[in-house]
């Protein structure tokens, strides 16, 4: 998938829109309990290309986000994803390409990152 396919695709943008909170300080404030800065951190600490060569970084990456998503829903009931947005991230991530693996996590961090206009 080229990396313009990515930010365009519908299960993409809904997943980085329910991980965007977790960058915001307001958001933080309005959710003390959340443990998404951890989450967080831990999934970026393995977003890779050298660590996604391992296929157990990617399952790594993979669970990090889950787990991030679940927080940040769990902590937010405004914010929400589908079975297929999940379905479709875990089948980009078992995709036999660390290099896409890895943009495509990239991807996923900066795009949730960018700020709301």
């Amino acid at each position: 998938m080229e990396y313009y396919a990515f930010v365009t695709n519908d299960h993409f943008r809904q997943l980085a829109s329910v991980i965007r909170p977790a960058y915001s300080p307001d958001w933080q404030n309005h959710h003390p309990k959340s443990d998404s800065q951890f989450l967080l951190a831990q999934a970026r600490d393995v977003a890779t290309e050298e660590a996604f060569s391992r296929g157990t970084s990617r399952d790594l990456f993979s669970t990090r986000i889950c787990q991030l998503l679940v927080a940040m829903v769990r902590a937010d009931d405004s914010l929400s994803y589908a079975a297929a947005d999940l379905d479709w991230f875990i089948t980009q991530m078992s995709e036999d390409d660390p290099a896409a693996c890895a943009a495509m996590s990239s991807l996923l961090l900066a795009y949730a990152s960018a700020p709301i206009r």
